[in-house]
């Protein structure tokens, strides 16, 4: 984030691949002293990156409900042991995830599910 920083000067905004590298970036943005009006999000939902929305450090996360993905794991796994077959058709599978910004933030209830 540095060299990006160094290397542009007009930076309106980061979206980060996760919540740690988007709380480096701010880290790395502050530092620099351009941290004033740059959007910032991450990925991952985690408790850190909850209150970091709900203190305005970061714009969003995207809660990805890994409990959810867990569960079904374990529920497809244990099927295709006892019964030697997929229980779902396909290999790849889409799970919702949350937009989790201040004007939600509050509403937030549990870390990694989509109970909101």
């Amino acid at each position: 984030m540095q060299s990006i920083i160094q290397a542009n000067d007009d930076i309106g905004a980061v979206i980060a691949e996760y919540d740690g590298m988007a709380r480096g970036a701010i880290a790395a943005l502050k530092e620099a002293g351009k941290r004033d009006g740059v959007i910032v999000g991450g990925f991952g939902g985690a408790p850190d990156a909850v209150d970091a929305v709900k203190s305005d450090d970061l714009a969003y996360t995207v809660l990805q409900p890994v409990a959810v993905f867990c569960r079904e794991a374990v529920i497809q796994a244990d099927h295709d042991i006892k019964t030697g077959s997929a229980l779902v058709a396909n290999e790849k599978q889409l799970f919702d995830c949350l937009l989790i910004t201040r004007e939600n933030v509050d509403s937030y209830t549990a870390a990694f599910t989509l109970s909101m």
